[in-house]
């Protein structure tokens, strides 16, 4: 909201489903609850980081070696997300993460929502890693 108005399209961002699942991971990240962490992504979950393919469980991994090196305070900026129909959605956005030094660092990521039968679920993402916010 700006200004004392309400948006619509900032209402529809905050309760979209996808806005909504990032904001459950960003909670569990936060809150170093790693298992809620998993249940974010399908059991085929797959991913492209910095052009190299990555499965499921080095994908999680890493973000457990993130919370134990110190990175805190993950949020998500959604910039646009499309639905593809039958409980699978397309959207972009940034993360924002603050490192162990205290330096606020972002990345870009599209990522592919499903529902299996389990809720919204991750099931693929491309990213780039995270640099400093200048």
């Amino acid at each position: 909201m700006s200004g004392g108005r309400h948006d619509p399209q900032e209402a529809q961002a905050v309760t979209h489903p996808v806005a909504l699942l990032l904001s459950h991971f960003g909670d569990a990240f936060n809150g170093q609850r790693v298992d809620e962490m998993a249940r974010c992504y399908t059991d085929g979950f797959a991913a492209v980081v910095n052009g190299a393919f990555v499965d499921r469980a080095p994908y999680l991994e890493s973000s457990v070696q993130l919370l134990a090196a110190g990175y805190r305070d993950i949020r998500f900026a959604l910039r646009q997300c499309r639905d593809l129909g039958a409980d699978m959605f397309l959207a972009d956005g940034t993360t924002f993460v603050i490192d162990p030094e205290g330096v606020e660092r972002w990345s870009i990521f599209s990522i592919l929502c499903v529902d299996e039968g389990q809720g919204l679920q991750f099931s693929y993402t491309h990213s780039s890693m995270p640099v400093p916010v200048s």
